[in-house]
């Protein structure tokens, strides 16, 4: 469903060791996208799982894919409300411009409610 692969469904359930044996002992890839453009470090962001992140980190991934709605992975997990996971992606990169971004929208939506 939704284009997952066997990599986003790890992710999705937080399952760090059949993430590694995807990943290392299959060799698939740790940035393929699902039918929203989300990768599995998307789908990590969402749901928090740091130790899934920081297994794709090692393996390659890429922290700046943008979703089909133009999220970056620190754009999910900050409004997510997962600020460590947000914290592991902008020291390992991600863009900084991104989260702020996140909070601000969050603002402007309780500041309309």
């Amino acid at each position: 469903p939704h284009g997952y692969t066997a990599v986003h469904l790890a992710c999705l359930a937080g399952d760090l060791e059949t993430l590694a044996y995807l990943v290392d002992s299959l060799e698939l890839p740790v940035d393929s996208r699902d039918s929203k453009g989300r990768t599995p470090v998307h789908l990590c962001a969402v749901r928090g799982f740091d130790d899934c992140l920081q297994l794709l980190l090692k393996r390659g991934a890429r922290l700046d894919n943008r979703d089909h709605r133009g999220r970056t992975p620190v754009h999910l997990a900050t409004l997510a409300g997962y600020i460590s996971l947000a914290k592991q992606l902008i020291l390992n990169g991600a863009s900084l411009w991104d989260a702020l971004k996140a909070l601000l929208w969050t603002a402007n939506k309780i500041k309309a409610d």
